[in-house]
């Protein structure tokens, strides 16, 4: 069964799982590691980055 699974943590933060590819995820961790930051750091980085970029352009990142 495939999909995105989330639950809310106490601090007030989101637990996000999904399933990627097993490359993807290699190269998300060295990336992650050579930037110095933890895995989920990374992606929450980089997530924000994209969806900025996505606001920038005027496009709505739940329109899909």
């Amino acid at each position: 069964m495939g999909g995105i699974a989330w639950s809310e943590r106490g601090d007030g933060t989101i637990v996000l799982a999904t399933r990627i590819p097993r490359g993807l995820h290699h190269r998300v961790k060295v990336e992650a590691f050579a930037s110095g930051a933890t895995l989920s750091e990374w992606v929450t980085d980089a997530i924000e980055r994209h969806l900025a970029r996505l606001t920038k352009k005027g496009a709505r990142p739940d329109a899909g």
